[in-house]
């Protein structure tokens, strides 16, 4: 008995290390699929871009100074956010983390009314409560299933 106690650490220990790779072949994994992602964007994109240029549907016009600000912001912010899912998809579980994706209705909402000054329909109001509420219960659920 004392020597199956003895051993408790070292295969803890293991279990711990095969974990670590794992979530470090996840990470190498979604990095890798996001560069190549990127790269496929940036190696073919400017082909529909053309087209559409030249055909006359759509003019390409170097953005000015104000607009190129905000492009810069909107890249900023989704770097944030995708750095942050996949920090609690890393963290959580994959439904967590979608759910949490949801929790940007509600942030729609309030930037709405507050910043556009919009009116809102109740039944929107409506949705806002339920994704947070549905968002709570999940938490809920998982924390006690993480102290049992």
């Amino acid at each position: 008995m004392q020597e199956s106690l003895s051993i408790l650490p070292e295969v803890l220990h293991k279990k711990q290390f095969v974990g670590d790779i794992l979530v470090f072949i996840c990470a190498i994994g979604t990095g890798f699929t996001q560069t190549i992602l990127g790269l496929a964007t940036f190696l073919f994109n400017w082909v529909a871009i053309v087209l559409l240029h030249i055909s006359g549907l759509e003019k390409f016009v170097i953005p000015n100074f104000l607009q190129f600000k905000f492009i810069l912001i909107n890249t900023v912010f989704g770097l944030i956010y995708n750095a942050c899912f996949i920090i609690v998809l890393s963290l959580t579980s994959p439904i967590f983390a979608a759910v949490g994706v949801m929790l940007t209705i509600p942030v729609s909402i309030l930037t709405e009314i507050f910043y556009e000054g919009n009116s809102i329909s109740i039944s929107v109001y409506f949705g806002g409560i339920f994704v947070i509420a549905g968002f709570c219960l999940l938490s809920y659920v998982q924390f006690s299933e993480d102290h049992k």
